[in-house]
């Protein structure tokens, strides 16, 4: 009881605080309140994106998929896979991006999305044949997008480096 005054205080006090606002979702989701903990893990993610609080936007992710929540759309996904990867958090960048292909999927942001898995392969992991089949895969599943224009020149660079 007194966690619950003390964090309901907190948010009066600072109701655009991500850390607060995912402290108090958590909480809820420990009571086994799922709506009220993703209304307030949403908010949290909300607030830390627009604060640019790496840690506190990857905390309230990690504990909106823990609440069961829907998935993030495509621009979503982009933005918390960027966050993951400043983080040198690469599988979860990969995990999250990597998620929005799944059948009857939306298609918008996808080549985005294809595109920074092949960056991350290319660049911090460096895996040159992983990074080839994404950009090779871009290309053929979004021809006309200007992804796949950096796609073909990535493509010339590791095979100028002979890593593809």
């Amino acid at each position: 009881d007194k966690a619950e005054e003390k964090l309901k205080a907190a948010l009066k006090t600072q109701p655009s605080n991500p850390l607060v606002l995912g402290e108090l979702g958590r909480f809820e989701l420990a009571r086994n309140n799922r709506s009220g903990a993703r209304k307030l893990l949403r908010r949290s993610l909300k607030m830390a994106l627009e604060q640019k609080h790496h840690a506190a936007a990857v905390s309230a992710y990690l504990a909106l998929v823990a609440a069961n929540s829907k998935p993030p759309d495509n621009s979503r996904r982009l933005v918390m896979g960027r966050r993951f990867a400043r983080l040198k958090k690469y599988g979860h960048a990969l995990g999250i991006m990597g998620g929005a292909f799944k059948p009857d999927t939306e298609m918008e942001g996808l080549d985005l999305l294809l595109y920074e898995i092949a960056e991350l392969f290319a660049g911090p992991l460096k895996d040159s044949g992983r990074a080839a089949a994404a950009y090779n895969l871009l290309r053929e599943l979004f021809p006309h997008s200007p992804r796949s224009l950096d796609a073909e020149y990535q493509l010339r660079k590791l095979h100028a480096a002979g890593k593809a």
